[in-house]
């Protein structure tokens, strides 16, 4: 009973592994070695191990109280004048050993299909089945399955035969075969067929690798370009790119977050946790800007004010945004601000545009952590400073559907045992009409909804009908695509992503809408059949939030990690890495001198290190439009001159789309650190 407890306790939080192996759809793409379609790998063999694991410790622990109930019932003796087992327990544990063997049986058939997802025995080349697996560890487990298979019917025929010997020979046969030619045999032909010519050997799975590795990683469909660079900077040149040059990004995200710290904050306790980079048509012009939502941070408040009634009844929300061009400095060298102050108000060109007029700016969830709070009761929030020194308050009732119903009694008890806070019981504060809000740290609050989606660590601000919302770029993820290389991101290692799910959260109220951004990713649609009530179609999206949908820094950082090495797709050049690649390095917080130290990887004046994705506006090379992107460049493996560099497309229709343009290698091309020393210079 114990053990039947514990298992369907532990099948009870395998319920995901479960529900995607009845909701399994085809990833209509087969692998190379096993001819099985990849949804057999991503969605069925979680469960084909977990039911193998529940057989295997269901028919161990039947074995174990069998024998254990036979010999404490003298059904078995083994004493030194005498040893016996009675002709029914013979039969009895017989027909349980036979049981183990086609449970052994099928751990081979799963043994087979883990092959594809690692380096194997003393191989450091390709990721998956290579030459010695294919030739000789994938024969050995289909004849370790068959063996099984044969060692379970002649066991079954033993229960009227009842010879002991045949249980031994059984058993001696399946170890001697695993341990001989499933260990020794693979290492022997690794190390003395495969190593002495393991280009030659390996070439056909090194292509099966890099195949998958950018399927899996949605770089199969990357364009790859050549590109000359213009040496001589001539006027014709500078003309032909004139609003690419005008949109150029003075503003780095980093240090402009202390700016709006300085001049923004207005308040103590207010804070700019992040500073997002964005774009908008502002007088007609499409305009890349930097926004930032001033959040309230209960950490700085005063002493005075951390009293139960302050913390949850009156400071509940922060207030506006702050937005500035990122290609345009003031007089002063400061941001020139197109949104600033509390209440928010335009201070760019002209009047305001209609869709960057602010109504709702208050921010009861985002990016900080936040208690919860309890609205709508007879204590007046405290909306935003006002008045000469912003020594007064405008208070406010909140207005909006955020929050769950805490006004009845018995709500309030059971709320107040949920956050061991029993304010929420005796205070006089609250109505009927009041509402308690939780979860309101938004990446905290998607999580709680959909756990088995991963999430980027940017969400970003949007200003759309009047509201701010927050967009969260969610990813489908499994390290169960066969023949991908993984990569790691947040602890959580996979061989494949998508970007498949953007997520809105109105920052008002907290609602949450889950929009699925690739139809296309059998992962997501997987889901959808699960959660059919959870997700969208983007086409469901709102115009306005849709057209500040971005591509998400994360998986672009992944793609470029795992583009440096599988760019090579040819498997000579993979095999002997000729042409890897590295993202570039900058200096970040240099200035004069900054290099002198570069060698131990920090400066005088700052510190080494990756490129960070950015955000641009411009046209690319034959292309007739200004677009906004996402690019990073690459330099050659401990190199500091520009190899490549990597873009991706942020606007419909070419969402997504991929391109890399390729200088010539006979020709140098200075980096970010080489520009920087020339700078310094």
């Amino acid at each position: 009973a114990l053990i039947g407890v514990s298992i369907a306790w532990r099948a009870g939080r395998e319920w995901e592994t479960v529900l995607k192996f009845i909701n399994a759809i085809p990833f209509n793409l087969r692998d190379p070695i096993l001819h099985q379609d990849v949804a057999t790998y991503v969605f069925k063999l979680p469960f084909y191990n977990l039911l193998y694991q529940y057989l295997l410790l269901t028919v161990i622990a039947a074995l174990i109280a069998t024998a254990a109930m036979y010999l404490m019932s003298s059904a078995i003796e083994f004493v030194v004048q005498r040893r016996y087992v009675a002709p029914y327990v013979k039969t009895h544990i017989t027909a349980i050993l036979s049981a183990f063997l086609l449970v052994k049986a099928f751990g081979y058939r799963l043994d087979m299909y883990k092959l594809l997802f690692d380096y194997g025995i003393g191989r450091v080349v390709v990721w998956g089945v290579g030459y010695t697996d294919a030739h000789i560890r994938l024969p050995v487990l289909y004849l370790l399955m068959a063996l099984a298979i044969i060692g379970a019917i002649l066991l079954l025929l033993n229960i009227y035969w009842r010879a002991v010997k045949l249980i031994a020979a059984v058993i001696i046969v399946m170890v001697g075969t695993s341990l001989l030619a499933g260990v020794a045999l693979p290492n022997l032909v690794q190390q003395f067929i495969v190593k002495p010519n393991e280009l030659m050997a390996e070439r056909k799975y090194l292509t099966y690798n890099i195949q998958f590795t950018l399927k899996g990683f949605g770089l199969d469909d990357a364009v790859s370009k050549s590109y000359t660079v213009e040496q001589q900077l001539t006027q014709e040149l500078l003309n032909r790119n004139k609003d690419t040059i005008n949109s150029i990004r003075l503003w780095d995200y980093r240090p402009l977050r202390q700016t709006y710290d300085q001049l923004q904050e207005i308040r103590f306790y207010y804070d700019f946790y992040d500073v997002d980079v964005d774009r908008y048509y502002i007088n007609g012009q499409y305009q890349q800007v930097t926004i930032a939502a001033r959040e309230l941070n209960y950490e700085l408040l005063p002493q005075a004010a951390r009293r139960w009634v302050s913390q949850r009844l009156q400071y509940t929300h922060g207030y506006g945004v702050c937005m500035s061009p990122v290609h345009e400095i003031d007089k002063g060298g400061l941001p020139r601000f197109h949104i600033k102050d509390i209440p928010p108000r335009w201070s760019g060109p002209g009047d305001p545009p209609p869709h960057l007029v602010i109504r709702r700016p208050e921010i009861y969830y985002g990016e900080l952590d936040a208690p919860y709070v309890i609205v709508r009761t007879r204590t007046p929030e405290i909306d935003y400073p006002k008045g000469a020194g912003m020594q007064t308050f405008q208070t406010c009732i909140y207005q909006g559907k955020g929050g769950v119903p805490v006004g009845s009694l018995l709500r309030r008890i059971l709320f107040a045992l949920r956050f061991s806070d029993w304010n929420i019981l005796l205070s006089r504060s609250l109505t009927r009409e009041s509402r308690i809000m939780f979860y309101r740290q938004i990446t905290q609050r998607v999580q709680r909804l959909a756990p088995f989606l991963m999430y980027d660590r940017d969400p970003y601000i949007v200003i759309a009908y009047g509201r701010l919302y927050w967009i969260i770029d969610a990813y489908t993820t499994t390290q169960l695509f066969p023949y991908s290389e993984p990569a790691n991101m947040d602890k959580r290692r996979f061989n494949y992503i998508r970007n498949s799910v953007k997520v809105v959260i109105d920052a008002y109220n907290g609602h949450v809408t889950f929009y699925i951004a690739d139809s296309k990713d059998p992962l997501v649609r997987v889901y959808a059949r699960i959660f059919p009530a959870l997700f969208l179609p983007l086409s469901d999206m709102p115009s306005q939030l849709r057209g500040h949908l971005r591509y998400p820094v994360d998986l672009f950082s992944i793609q470029s990690r795992v583009y440096c090495k599988y760019h090579m797709t040819a498997p000579e050049q993979f095999y002997n890495r000729e042409d890897e690649w590295e993202i570039a390095n900058e200096v970040f917080g240099s200035g004069a001198g900054a290099i002198e130290s570069a060698s131990r990887g920090q400066t005088r004046m700052g510190r080494i290190q990756q490129v960070e994705p950015y955000y641009v506006i411009m046209r690319l090379p034959g292309e007739h439009r200004l677009g906004f992107l996402l690019m990073l460049p690459f330099t050659p493996v401990q190199k500091d001159n520009m190899i490549a560099w990597m873009a991706a497309h942020c606007d419909p229709p070419r969402y997504g789309d991929i391109l890399v343009y390729r200088f010539p290698k006979g020709q140098l091309i200075q980096g970010p650190m080489q520009i920087e020393a020339r700078i310094d210079q």
